[in-house]
């Protein structure tokens, strides 16, 4: 699973890679925070409630590349 990129929008900045650099940089994140992994919009307190509905959601994911990383920045921190 870490060859596949996937893209998650958080907080309006989309993140691209693995699953290990998506929940990197969601580490960082002040929250709440607000995700949408392709399920609609969730807003989670803790990074804890994130990483857990991300390592689901990414185990649950067809593995077709995620998403166009053409269209991903990487996360900048405030």
């Amino acid at each position: 699973m870490s060859d596949v990129a996937f893209s998650v929008s958080a907080g309006g900045v989309t993140v691209c890679g693995s699953p290990k650099e998506i929940l990197s940089e969601l580490a960082f994140a002040h929250y709440p925070v607000t995700v949408d992994a392709g399920e609609g919009e969730r807003t989670f307190a803790s990074f804890d409630g994130v990483r857990e509905y991300l390592q689901t959601r990414f185990s649950a994911a067809p593995h077709d590349g995620g998403g166009d990383a053409a269209e991903c920045s990487p996360a900048r921190h405030a």
